[in-house]
Order: C-alpha cells, then sequence, then structure tokens
C-alpha cells in the first residue's frame, strides 16, 4: 500500500482551489478517525472524519491494479454532493491518508530492524499492522448518528420541497464534533 502522491491528489481533486483549502484543513489539525477496511468491495476503503461546519465523513477507495489508484471520492457534505465527491474536505483527508501511511511504513521498517538485532520474546506484543485503523466503532457511530441527523432533518425537507443536498448548517449531536 503506497500513501498518495502530491500529483495523485492533485489529478483526484482537480482544483487548486479545493486543495489549497484542503491543506488548510489538514494543518489545522481537522481531520480525524482515519480508517482502512481491507475487506471493502471492490477495492479497499479509507474513511476518516474531517470538521467543518459540521463533521463530515469522507471516504475514497484504493485500487493497487489500476492506473488512478486512488478512486470512488465521497464526502457528505454539500459541495462534494454537487461536484461528484470532490470538495476541499478529500484533499485534507488525502494528506492525513498519505502522513498514516508514511508513518506506518516508517514504524514498520523500524520493527523489522529491531527483529534482525534482537532474541525475540514469544510473552512480547508484536507491532500491529494495522495501525491505520482507530477504532470502525467510533467511525460507525458517528455514521449512524450523522444519518440520524440527516433523515430528521430530510423529513422536515420532504414535505416543504423537492430532495435537497445535505446542508452544511446541520448540526451533528455534539458528541459527534469531538474529533
Amino acid at each position: 500500500l503506497l500513501p498518495p502522491s502530491h500529483e495523485e491528489i492533485r489529478k483526484l481533486v482537480r482544483s487548486e482551489l479545493m486543495i489549497s483549502r484542503g491543506v488548510k484543513y489538514y494543518n489545522r489539525k481537522l481531520v480525524c478517525d482515519v480508517s482502512f477496511d481491507p475487506q471493502h468491495t471492490p477495492n479497499p476503503q479509507f474513511t476518516a472524519s474531517c470538521q467543518g461546519a459540521s463533521l463530515y465523513l469522507v471516504s475514497v477507495c484504493y485500487d493497487a491494479q489500476a492506473q488512478v489508484r486512488w478512486v470512488e471520492p465521497q464526502c457528505t457534505c454539500k459541495t462534494a454532493f454537487s461536484r461528484g465527491g470532490i470538495c476541499k474536505h478529500l484533499p485534507a483527508v488525502m494528506y492525513q491518508i498519505r502522513a498514516v501511511i508514511s508513518k506506518v511504513r516508517q514504524e514498520e521498517k523500524a520493527g523489522l530492524k529491531g527483529e534482525r538485532t534482537k532474541k525475540t520474546n514469544p510473552k512480547s506484543k508484536k507491532p500491529t499492522k494495522d495501525g491505520i485503523t482507530k477504532t470502525r466503532t467510533r467511525i460507525h457511530q458517528r455514521q449512524q448518528q450523522h444519518e440520524a441527523a440527516t433523515s430528521q432533518v430530510g423529513l422536515n425537507e420532504t414535505r416543504n420541497t423537492k430532495e435537497q443536498p445535505p446542508s452544511s448548517s446541520r448540526r451533528l449531536p455534539e458528541n459527534a464534533r469531538d474529533c
């Protein structure tokens, strides 16, 4: 699994304005709960939360066999709804994924060097290989809270107008806002 390059992020997002805004979100550490699901089909999927006006869920799949490795971007924000998953939250998450993969690769490399020089202790714990996954439970809870908040507001909107994209002014429960 290779981290996304700057060029791959540019090709995926296709907007320098969105990239510069996303970099600001990344630098302000507004991305949290990065998780990796290798069992997601047809391609393994990264999911993360990004704090903007609300808490947004962003996902992107990794296809190691394709010429374009990062595919199927999605975000729950209004902009992404109208632009096919592309928004400022996507590059923020992509740069966080890049940092997490790089960190895990460094830890694995350091662990391999340490294993060659030390004798192994059968009682010691091996370093975890799924350092990318924080807790899928927290992501799942946030998705459920987001869906519940969206469905409640969605019921009121369908009475007044035809279906509208999610509004960025909707607020999730306070415990869902904590990154």
